[in-house]
């Protein structure tokens, strides 16, 4: 298994097993790395890893995923959700910058219902996995994973005190969970106020804990994220508004053409 992570005799055979299971329902894309997220994410238990990879499968029907491209999406979550893919990482990962002080979960759950929302989800995070894959042919499998930027600067708890969005939230997280395991690579929440671990301390309680390793938050006003953030982004691809050096084709350090709703 060539660019793999070293495994053990019975983590081999785990996977070998795990394959045989699901051949029925894999393709040719469904190659050891990703066999090996489900695996992980079971702690190495073959037919725990078939019930959640079939689970997820029957989702993904249900989601349409592969024809969500040619969904028209309402006008509100594409024009109004706050995020832009900025570059890659050292090692290929796609490096996503999520401006989040700006987004109004209120205004937008009463624009779209929260099915649309959430499939919107989907399709972003289906986007950036196939960037990540077409990364992973020149960097290898390591290029699947995502690096995502939070900054929650004026972070308004009272939103999310709101039945409808903390439903949301939850239930985003949870399919989150049950169908992209091990996705996550680094995930920096910076000017974090006081107030968002209150809303964090809730949400974590349904974050597996690869997840949980690969989030670290970083209160407002400080800049301590930029030294492991920088050690794998390159400065000059990251919008400079954000601490990188990076402006857009128009000169603009908030980088609009790139990230949208700053």
């Amino acid at each position: 298994m060539s660019d793999m992570p070293n495994i053990s005799d019975a983590q081999e055979t785990a996977l070998k097993q795990f394959r045989k299971s699901v051949s029925d329902v894999i393709n040719e894309t469904h190659d050891d790395y990703f066999l090996l997220r489900w695996l992980r994410a079971r702690k190495w238990d073959p037919e725990a890893a078939e019930e959640m990879l079939r689970a997820s499968l029957k989702t993904r029907a249900m989601w349409n995923v592969d024809n969500l491209e040619k969904w028209d999406a309402p006008r509100a979550l594409r024009e109004y959700l706050p995020y832009g893919l900025i570059g890659y990482d050292n090692e290929g990962s796609p490096v996503i910058v999520c401006p989040f002080y700006n987004f109004d979960i209120w205004g937008m759950l009463h624009c779209v219902t929260r099915f649309d929302f959430q499939r919107y989800l989907v399709l972003l995070l289906e986007r950036f996995m196939q960037a990540g894959y077409e990364q992973s042919k020149t960097h290898g499998p390591q290029a699947r994973q995502l690096v995502v930027f939070f900054d929650m600067a004026n972070f308004n708890l009272k939103q999310y005190a709101w039945r409808p969005a903390a439903e949301c939230v939850l239930s985003t997280v949870k399919q989150y969970e049950s169908n992209y395991p091990e996705l996550l690579k680094m995930c920096y929440i910076v000017n974090a106020p006081k107030l968002f671990s209150v809303a964090f301390n809730f949400v974590k309680r349904f974050l597996d804990e690869y997840t949980m390793s690969k989030i670290k938050i970083y209160k407002n006003g400080s800049d301590k994220w930029k030294e492991p953030l920088f050690s794998h982004v390159d400065p000059n691809i990251f919008p400079k508004c954000f601490g990188g050096k990076y402006v857009d084709e128009n000169g603009d350090p908030e980088c609009k053409s790139k990230v949208s709703r700053i």
